[in-house]
Formats: C-alpha cells, structure tokens, sequence
C-alpha cells in the first residue's frame, strides 16, 4: 500500500495533483506538494483544480521557509479547507495533506 506521495515537480503538480483526485480519496495517504507556482504561471482553472484537490485533505498544513535560510525551522500553519480560495494558495510553499 502506498502511504506517502511527495509531488515536487517544478510547475507540473499544478497536472499531477488535480489528475490524482479520485486516487487520492479512495487510498487517503499523507500527500507533501512543493507549489512552485513562481517558476510558471498557473491559470485560474488549475488554481481552483488544485483547492478542489486540495478540499479533499482532512487535514491541510501550509509550510513556509523563513527566509529561505535552510538553518531556520519551517513555519507550519494550518489551512481551513472549507475556505481555501485559489488567490490564497501560497506560490512558493510545500503543503503537507493528511486524512
């Protein structure tokens, strides 16, 4: 059984992670997705596929780098799914989605 899925694709977890809804509700793992929507531009329909994707979590974590400096602990705040909006994703953050 798969239990963990990292998603780090620069750019294209705005493909991968939408297409993998249905699997992912049916198998619940504890999905990592590094955004890097700085490196392309997401349109608005693949920004609302990620948050329905994303709606799916039972529990969604937004990480933050603090300054970029890999010597600082992560900051971990936690996203309330029923309000998440696509202008509210974080476009260079990792999100960690659990069941």
């Amino acid at each position: 059984k798969i239990d963990f899925i990292k998603i780090d694709t620069e750019g294209d977890e705005r493909y991968i992670f939408p297409a993998m809804k249905e699997w992912i509700i049916q198998t619940k793992p504890v999905v990592f997705v590094s955004m890097h929507q700085f490196l392309v531009t997401f349109t608005t329909l693949e920004l609302i596929a990620m948050v329905e994707t994303f709606k799916q979590c039972g529990h969604l974590v937004e990480i933050l780098d603090n300054d970029n400096n890999s010597d600082q602990r992560r900051t971990m705040i936690p996203v309330d799914t029923s309000t998440l909006l696509p202008e509210l994703l974080c476009i260079g953050c990792d999100y960690l989605c659990t069941f």
